[in-house]
C-alpha cells in the first residue's frame, strides 16, 4: 500500500479528533469507523472517489440478529446510504451535494472535513437513538424507507420480540443469538474491538420512552430523528 495524500491524512486526522471521542472505532488504516450500539453497529465510510481527491461519506446499519451478516469475511449491511449535503452546508462544502473535493488547499479541506465529519456524527447519533427499543420501532415504521418491504417487516418483528412482546423467553434466546452473532463479527479482523458484553434496554428503559404521544413522534419526525 502506497503513501497516503494529504487529503486522506487530513481527512483521518479529523475523522480522530471528532469520532473517537464518541466512542466510534476505527477500523484499521482505512476510512471507516463504526459504532457499537448492542444490538446493532453503525458503520460510517469516508468514501474515495475513482479519479478525483476527496471523499463521499456513507453510512451504514447492520442489526446482529440475523445469520448472513457475514459474507466472505465482510459484513452485509441492513441499510446503507450515501450522505447528501443541503443548504448551508452544501455550500460551504464547495456545492456538490454528495462529493467533497480536495483542490489542493490543505487548510479549505481540512475545514472541510471538520463539518462533513461532524454531520455524519450527528447522522450516527440519530442512529444511536435505537437503543431504546420503542423508538426503534417508530424509527423503522415511520422513517427507514431506504430498505425493500421485507426487510422492513423483518426488523420490526425482530424488535417486537427483543422488547419482550412474545415473552422474556423469546426475548432471552434473541439476545443470546445476538451475542453469538457478536462473537462471529467478533472474528473479523475489522472489528475485533467490538467488546464481547453489550447491554440491550428494557423497552422502558430508553431515553425517548416517556413520551411516545403522536405529538411527539411528529416532532421526532420533522426534527429528523
Amino acid at each position: 500500500m502506497g503513501k497516503p495524500g494529504p487529503h486522506t491524512v487530513i481527512l483521518n486526522q479529523v475523522a480522530t479528533e471528532i469520532l473517537k471521542p464518541a466512542g466510534m472505532v476505527r477500523i484499521g488504516r482505512s476510512r471507516r469507523w463504526w459504532c457499537d450500539c448492542g444490538y446493532f453497529l453503525v458503520e460510517i465510510e469516508f468514501q474515495p472517489h475513482s479519479w478525483q481527491k476527496g471523499t463521499f461519506c456513507n453510512i451504514a446499519t447492520i442489526f446482529l440478529w440475523n445469520s448472513d451478516e457475514i459474507v466472505d469475511r465482510h459484513l452485509r449491511w441492513d441499510a446503507c446510504v450515501r450522505v447528501h449535503f443541503t443548504g448551508k452546508l452544501r455550500k460551504a462544502l464547495g456545492g456538490d451535494n454528495q462529493f467533497v473535493a480536495y483542490d489542493g488547499d490543505d487548510e479549505v479541506f481540512r475545514e472541510r472535513c471538520v463539518l462533513v465529519v461532524q454531520e455524519a456524527l450527528r447522522r450516527v447519533e440519530r442512529y444511536r437513538q435505537m437503543t431504546d427499543l420503542n423508538y426503534a420501532r417508530y424509527y423503522v415504521d415511520e422513517v427507514w424507507d431506504d430498505v425493500n418491504r421485507s426487510k422492513w417487516r423483518h426488523a420490526l418483528s425482530m424488535l417486537e420480540k427483543l422488547a419482550g412482546e412474545e415473552g422474556p423467553e423469546v426475548r432471552r434466546q434473541l439476545i443470546d443469538q445476538i451475542a453469538r452473532r457478536r462473537q462471529q463479527v467478533r472474528e473479523l479482523s475489522a472489528y475485533k474491538q467490538l467488546p464481547e458484553e453489550f447491554v440491550v434496554l428494557e423497552p422502558n428503559q430508553g431515553p425517548f420512552s416517556e413520551s411516545r404521544s403522536w405529538k411527539r413522534r411528529l416532532q421526532r419526525f420533522f426534527m429528523g430523528l
